[in-house]
């Protein structure tokens, strides 16, 4: 299930909207204070910790990737109450997964599925039933500089409380900030690494152990450009 766009200034609000921009701005203030002051580890915990102070979910996902025709490459991934598993099972069903051509193809719209859905492949629903899934909200962030995908699985175990719309129009509202404040924490942990050089000018980027650059300062993308005036990111 596809949710609209967020309504243009004006026009009547969704049930539950105020409040939910209320935690809204709560929750992109405390993320960015977080980028700055903590480590990685400690801010993917406390990002999830900050989401579920915004709305109620049972298990998360997040995850970084490389957007291909067949479908996305998984470089970076953070669970949140999942089984160390989870993702290459889900990689083995992933052609079944309709939230990954919706959710992909219109970045930034929440998308909502249902595991009881009729109209999912039977083998991708008994995924879901297999790691206690019974409804998922699922956005995207898109870095078209660096050719990379930032997504958000939020997913609760009971059928009888869906996602309603204020908090999908939430999630689809944080995820640009939230994906900002990622990319800050990612950059600062390099920084730290930093601080000891004396070089005069220098890049930095965060790698995944693929090679893949998830995130990157102007100046590493400078040098870059320098050797290989044709790269296009990635």
């Amino acid at each position: 299930m596809k949710f609209p766009s967020p309504p243009p200034a004006g026009a009547p609000s969704a049930p539950g909207l105020p409040s939910a921009l209320q935690r809204l701005g709560s929750l992109t203030h405390s993320l960015y204070r977080a980028a700055h002051s903590e480590g990685l580890r400690s801010f993917d915990a406390l990002l999830f910790s900050q989401l579920q102070d915004a709305l109620p979910f049972d298990a998360a996902w997040m995850g970084h990737s490389t957007l291909t025709p067949s479908g996305p490459v998984m470089h970076s991934n953070v669970l949140h109450q999942l089984a160390p598993d989870y993702v290459a099972s889900w990689e083995a069903v992933q052609d079944l997964d309709p939230l990954v051509h919706q959710a992909i193809g219109q970045p930034g719209l929440p998308v909502v599925l249902r595991a009881n859905d009729s109209a999912l492949a039977p083998a991708f629903a008994a995924f879901l039933r297999r790691f206690g899934i019974a409804q998922v909200l699922c956005t995207t962030s898109l870095d078209s500089t660096l050719q990379t995908c930032l997504h958000l699985s939020l997913y609760r175990s009971d059928n009888t409380a869906g996602f309603d719309h204020a908090e999908a129009y939430l999630v689809a509202a944080a995820m640009p900030n939230l994906a900002s404040a990622v990319a800050m924490n990612r950059m600062r942990a390099v920084e730290r690494l930093q601080s000891g050089h004396s070089a005069p000018r220098s890049g930095a980027a965060v790698t995944s152990v693929k090679g893949l650059i998830q995130h990157a300062d102007p100046a590493f993308g400078d040098f870059m450009l320098s050797e290989w005036p044709q790269w296009r990111g990635g």
